[in-house]
């Protein structure tokens, strides 16, 4: 609007003073060439024609003036609207690639797309001398990024692959995620990849070595830490040099994750912190405590004190400011990137036992209505829990996304040597409980008693989660002690056995399925759809299985699978865990009894077996 008042002020100006001048001077003019006098110049002509009229001179001296005005105030606003008024040509861009504007100091963007209206790009430090803008084109046409009314940049978005993938979000279904270029559910499969060995220098390498083992067999999903404390040592990947400062090194290390893992068709979840920064050390107690290293403590220029500080995390204003200051960062360098599947506040916080002062109550919930409000790819917010359990406060709040699992078998601590099944277990529960899709975090053996992870228990832990209704299959602790040997295998039957499915689990609200008359030597866990057409159990083995111990060898003989008289025309289809295909007897139908319940036979099997049911089309509930 500037523009265009300025544009047309001036040309008014113009004509304005265009009109007057032909008709003064021209009459002036002819004046002078009949006074036939000499003239020693254009004003002295209008002295010796008008010295007899004071009045008239007057009214000259002020036309003269007004002239001088008009023309000065005419160039101004030319002089103003002149670099606004040459549009800049459009970049080509592609969709669902991070564009970044490097600037020379701070100053928020707004960027205009074709159809989603404006919104606010966040400037992010990027380098010791320069900041930068970054967005990301999410429709094809003509984007428009201001920076102030003289310096405007536009790009045209050219439409993407359908291959490529685009941000997450929670599915209608409340239960899985689907990828808004698609519309279609995302079902994802990884790994934990926590932290890269060596050094900061061979970070990429490192990560691309297990992107690229991904990639080949379809997995799509990782999880990596940005806590500046691990487990026994220090992680490259920290993102913190102080509590107020971001290390830019390490940042551009992150982007460049991001893009590695956009071109090999993987998320990432980042962690953003986690418990080991507030855990102190406890003599003779394994804690994997770093508050003597943390960057929040007073003895390392943090604002907490050394000694019982990490109490306060939660509840001092500084230390809360500070930390706001970090996920603003983060959301406005990382957020653009479509691989950015989550952000995690911190790993394990309750790790470090206090999350339940009070004070992290509120803390919580700040930092993830923080992300949500700043954040404008509106990525998922999640918060993890080393017990089990989880903690129901902070799991309820709305403004976290999804919630997770870790389940570790710690006999000592009441756990099942079957970790696969009972995170699978506690998965079913959180869904029941906060309406919200849920995720196995970690799983694992008993690490308090050196216990490693077994193959059997890899294998329950990939494939139950999904079939109590997880949004992902589990992802096992640690990576770097499992060979790819193990987890390659099983997470590409996964993928076999998804697209083989004649639906997408987000098309579906699941509810748990537990079938009855199951032999003692088996167990399931499975989910039907609440409209009664679709059926998937996992059928697992107990016949002498301790999966974290020993893995199942004696084969469970066929038995008559008991299902409701609502299944009595569906179609059942049996599928092999291991390759994830049809098993070789195929597809059956159930057999009706006297009692009213459908008898399905079920093929001999080892460890386990699943269980796909349709409904066919005309016994679909309405």
């Amino acid at each position: 609007y500037i523009f265009f008042f300025l544009f047309f002020f001036s040309f008014f100006l113009f004509f304005f003073f265009f009109l007057s001048s032909f008709f003064f001077f021209f009459f002036q003019a002819e004046d002078g060439i009949r006074d036939a006098q000499e003239s020693r110049g254009l004003g002295d002509v209008y002295k010796r024609q008008y010295q007899r009229r004071v009045r008239d001179q007057s009214r000259q001296q002020t036309s003269t003036r007004l002239r001088v005005v008009m023309i000065f105030l005419a160039l101004l606003a030319l002089g103003y609207a002149g670099p606004t008024a040459a549009l800049p040509a459009p970049q080509p861009v592609h969709m669902l690639r991070p564009v970044t504007l490097e600037l020379a100091r701070v100053a928020p963007a707004t960027l205009s797309t074709p159809s989603a209206g404006s919104f606010l790009c966040h400037p992010f430090q990027l380098t010791s001398n320069l900041w930068a803008i970054r967005f990301t084109p999410q429709e094809p046409g003509l984007h428009h990024l201001t920076l102030t009314p003289s310096i405007r940049h536009r790009f045209f978005a050219i439409a993407s692959s359908p291959s490529v993938p685009g941000f997450l979000r929670v599915g209608p279904n409340q239960q899985h995620l689907i990828d808004t270029s698609t519309n279609k559910t995302a079902v994802l499969r990884g790994l934990n990849i926590g932290w890269p060995s060596g050094n900061l220098s061979s970070a990429v390498s490192y990560y691309e070595g297990y992107f690229e083992r991904m990639q080949a067999v379809g997995a799509n999903y990782a999880r990596v830490w940005l806590g500046p404390n691990v487990h026994g040592g220090s992680n490259p990947l920290a993102m913190l040099s102080n509590y107020t400062a971001v290390n830019l090194e390490v940042a551009a290390v992150v982007d460049q994750l991001l893009q590695s893992a956009q071109a090999h068709g993987i998320r990432l979840l980042l962690a953003l912190e986690s418990f080991n920064s507030l855990m102190p050390q406890i003599p003779k107690v394994r804690t994997y405590g770093a508050w003597d290293a943390s960057v929040y403590n007073a003895a390392n220029g943090g604002p907490l004190p050394s000694t019982l500080g990490f109490l306060e995390f939660w509840s001092n204003e500084e230390m809360v400011t500070a930390w706001e200051g970090y996920v603003r960062y983060a959301v406005a360098r990382f957020g653009p990137h479509p691989s950015l599947m989550a952000f995690q506040l911190f790993n394990e916080v309750d790790a470090a036992m206090f999350d339940v002062v009070p004070a992290s109550f509120g803390w919580h919930r700040r930092m993830a209505s923080l992300i949500h409000e700043i954040d404008r790819y509106q990525h998922i917010v999640s918060e993890s829990f080393g017990l089990k359990e989880g903690n129901p406060i902070i799991d309820a709040v709305s403004s976290f996304d999804i919630t997770t699992t870790h389940y570790y078998a710690r006999i000592d601590r009441g756990g099942s040597p079957d970790a696969g099944m009972a995170a699978a277990r506690w998965t079913s529960l959180k869904l029941l409980a906060y309406n919200k899709p849920s995720f196995v975090g970690e799983y694992g053996c008993d690490d308090d008693a050196g216990q490693p992870l077994t193959r059997a228990a890899l294998h329950d832990g990939i494939w139950a989660p999904l079939f109590a209704g997880a949004a992902a299959t589990g992802t096992f602790w640690y990576w770097d002690t499992v060979p790819s040997a193990w987890w390659q295998p099983d997470l590409q039957a996964v993928g076999r056995f998804l697209e083989a499915l004649p639906f997408e689990l987000g098309d579906a609200v699941w509810s748990p399925f537990v079938p009855s008359g199951l032999p003692s030597t088996v167990e399931s866990v499975g989910i039907a759809s609440q409209d009664g057409s679709k059926l998937l159990l996992f059928l697992h083995s107990t016949n002498g299985s301790l999966p974290c111990i020993a893995p199942a060898v004696v084969p469970i003989p066929s038995f008559g699978l008991q299902l409701p008289s609502s299944m009595g025309n569906h179609t059942f289809t049996w599928y092999n865990s291991t390759t994830g295909v049809m098993c070789p007897s195929g597809q059956t139908v159930g057999l009706a009894t006297k009692e009213g319940e459908v008898i399905v036979g079920t093929p001999q099997f080892v460890s386990d077996v699943i269980l796909v049911a349709v409904a066919k089309p005309a016994s679909i509930h309405q």
